[in-house]
């Protein structure tokens, strides 16, 4: 799916109760892919999010990149061992920097 790439936010929360730390990247983007049923009011490319594995954001050194950008986007689905089906960023192919602000 082709996308334009708005940037990555790495995040970590804290569990009050247990202290467990969790971390993670999202990375924001907007495409014409992104279909939003019964959502009323909502043209052009309306921004999603998903979560991106650290395996990902360094092959493609994600953290030193200028955005936006424009890339492919490849998903997977999976089930989560609680039996859920998830959809996930697999890969990101054609990486090009735009230079909209320049």
């Amino acid at each position: 799916m082709k996308a334009l790439i708005n940037g990555i936010l790495e995040w970590s929360i804290t569990d009050e109760k247990t202290g467990e730390v969790k971390e993670g990247v999202n990375i924001y983007y907007s495409s014409p892919a992104v279909y939003y049923e019964n959502l009323t009011g909502v043209s052009g490319l309306y921004p999603a999010k998903c979560k991106i594995s650290p395996e990902l954001v360094s092959k493609y050194k994600m953290r030193s990149l200028s955005y936006p950008l424009t890339a492919d986007l490849e998903f997977d689905s999976l089930v989560t061992p609680k039996g859920k089906a998830v959809v996930v960023l697999s890969d990101i192919k054609n990486i090009k920097s735009l230079s909209l602000f320049n």
